[in-house]
């Protein structure tokens, strides 16, 4: 896998973008379709092939785009990105949903249905 830079735009506007080539294929990284990647400064972008190797700060931006935009890019990306477009946290919880049986889900389904009746008699 090999980074590249391009341009893209008019000659006086010229906007610089790395594009990937992987599996013998041409394509921008991922994190360019963000539809907040103009106004995002997230160090650990979860659409970014390499943010395991990068440090986040505690005072770093979270990411701005939704669970569901992630998803959807991240699907695009197939063996590029270890994480589908999820944080760490979130793959790590659709990791173990994913490998509960139907009747441990049943059963967790269940107690937190408990759970929120409780809550919500308490109010």
């Amino acid at each position: 896998m090999t980074i590249q830079k391009m341009n893209r735009g008019a000659s006086k506007n010229v906007v610089e973008y790395e594009k990937i080539v992987f599996r013998g294929l041409i394509m921008l990284l991922p994190y360019y379709e963000c539809p907040s990647f103009n106004i995002c400064n997230c160090n650990l972008c979860p659409l970014d092939p390499y943010v395991d190797e990068k440090i986040g700060l505690k005072d770093d931006e979270k990411c701005r785009a939704q669970k569901p935009t992630r998803m959807k890019i991240g699907s695009k990306y197939p063996g590029l990105l270890k994480y589908q477009g999820l944080t760490g946290k979130e793959w790590a919880g659709f990791s173990r949903w994913s490998g509960l049986s139907e009747e441990e889900k049943k059963k967790v389904k269940d107690r937190l249905n408990r759970n929120l009746l409780q809550k919500r008699k308490q109010k």
